[in-house]
Order: structure tokens, then C-alpha cells, then sequence
């Protein structure tokens, strides 16, 4: 029996925005064990809006967990003056698995908005 090769794509900003409003706390270590046991997902990309010297604690911690981080890439004078959404990203990097590689059987995509519905649309 072939193993399956699913990867993950997860919008950091809209997970923390739903679990914060569901009043959830992640365990990362937790979140990606449920991610290779339920979706056998392989690689999971983690993209997060700019690398703040603040949070290398929490980077790394995501990182121990098993989870491959993505930064957003804007210039530093631009830091806190515009939305952070890394959709654009996601987007490309899907649009891209697809035309270039094809070495993967699912996609999961982790996200608590609509922006994503028209790709979606287009995978199905």
C-alpha cells in the first residue's frame, strides 16, 4: 500500500485570530501530531507575516513541533504600516507546487477566512 504525501498550508495570522476568539490556546507539538495522524500530512508549511527578533522563542518552539516556517518578505520600514496577510504567499506557493512539482497526493489548507475561496474553487 502506497504512503500518502499530503502537505499542509496554514495562515498563522487567521489561525491565532480564530483560536483567540474561540478562547483556545494551541500546543503546537499537539497540532501537528493531529495533522500527520488525521490527514497524513508530511510537510507543513507555517506562514507567518515578518521575522520580529520578539518572537524567536515562539519560532523556534513552532519549529520543534514540526512545522517548516514562512515568513512574508517586506522591507523593515514597512513593519507596522500595513495589513500582514500572507495569503498572496500561499496562493503562489500552491499555484506553484501544482505547475512545477506535482510530488504530493493532498493539500490541506488551514485558514479562518474566505480569501482563499477561489483557489480553492479552482482545486476542486
Amino acid at each position: 500500500m502506497n504512503k500518502e504525501n499530503n502537505i499542509a498550508f496554514i495562515d498563522a495570522q487567521n489561525l491565532h485570530l480564530w483560536t483567540q476568539t474561540e478562547n483556545w490556546k494551541i500546543d503546537f507539538k499537539r497540532f501537528r501530531i493531529y495533522l500527520k495522524d488525521k490527514f497524513k500530512i508530511d510537510e507543513a508549511y507555517f506562514f507567518l507575516w515578518f521575522v520580529d527578533n520578539e518572537h524567536q522563542s515562539m519560532y523556534r518552539k513552532i519549529q520543534r513541533a514540526g512545522f517548516i516556517l514562512e515568513f512574508r518578505e517586506h522591507h523593515s520600514n514597512m513593519k507596522w504600516k500595513k495589513k500582514w496577510n500572507v495569503d498572496v504567499d500561499i496562493v503562489y506557493d500552491i499555484m506553484h507546487r501544482l505547475l512545477e512539482e506535482d510530488n504530493f497526493d493532498k493539500i490541506v489548507l488551514i485558514s479562518w477566512d474566505w480569501d482563499y475561496i477561489k483557489l480553492v474553487k479552482y482545486l476542486i
